[in-house]
């Protein structure tokens, strides 16, 4: 009778054992969620990561340098940013820069016969990207290129001005084609890897 009872209970245990085991082994459903709409800018850089135009000893204004900065600090490279925050100042020239960017080691494209200058095909592959990029705009006055979208139903350029940094500032397409020719056209943009996407939910269990 004991040995009976002991067996009964050894085989409710191990029928629980078994059932537990194999519990959540039912083949679930799941179903694929639609993919977010692309990240507008392109070269979304947040608010903490945006360098305000500073003056040099003589009161001129940085802003090729705060415009490098933010575009660093979107690829990636926080110390490199901080490297030019704290060695360089002032204005620069189209050649100043990009042999400190060289000296840096930085790899970068940018036009380099007169007929490349204020083409779009080197914006429209940092947007592509995402990328960032210095260019000359405004007068006098260098910022970062954040990329193409369309947004409100038009096609727009995203520029981050180092003066007023808290927004990102949308120029109509084709306008700001115009202008940024009329500027010069330059740009260079670093061949470096850009911050991730923002991370979404691709699927989900019902």
């Amino acid at each position: 009778m004991v040995r009976a009872a002991n067996f009964t209970v050894w085989t409710t245990i191990v029928i629980l054992l078994i059932g537990m085991l194999f519990t959540g082994c039912a083949e679930q459903q799941w179903r694929e969620l639609a993919r977010p709409s692309l990240e507008v800018p392109a070269a979304n850089v947040p608010l903490a990561l945006r360098q305000k135009n500073w003056p040099d000893a003589r009161g001129s204004g940085s802003c090729v340098i705060a415009s490098t900065c933010s575009a660093l600090q979107w690829h990636n490279k926080p110390e490199l940013a901080e490297r030019f925050r704290k060695s360089y100042a002032g204005g620069q020239t189209e050649t100043s820069i990009k042999q400190k960017w060289a000296a840096n080691g930085i790899k970068f494209v940018a036009p380099e016969r007169d007929h490349e200058y204020g083409d779009p095909e080197f914006l429209e592959w940092a947007s592509r990207t995402r990328r960032a990029a210095i260019i000359w705009y405004f007068p006098n006055h260098c910022v970062t290129f954040c990329g193409f979208s369309n947004w409100q139903g038009r096609e727009v350029a995203w520029l981050l001005d180092n003066n007023r940094k808290e927004r990102f500032i949308p120029i109509p397409k084709q306008q700001f084609l115009t202008e940024w020719r009329g500027f010069g056209g330059f740009c260079a943009i670093p061949l470096l890897n850009p911050a991730p996407s923002i991370p979404f939910q691709g699927y989900e269990v019902y």
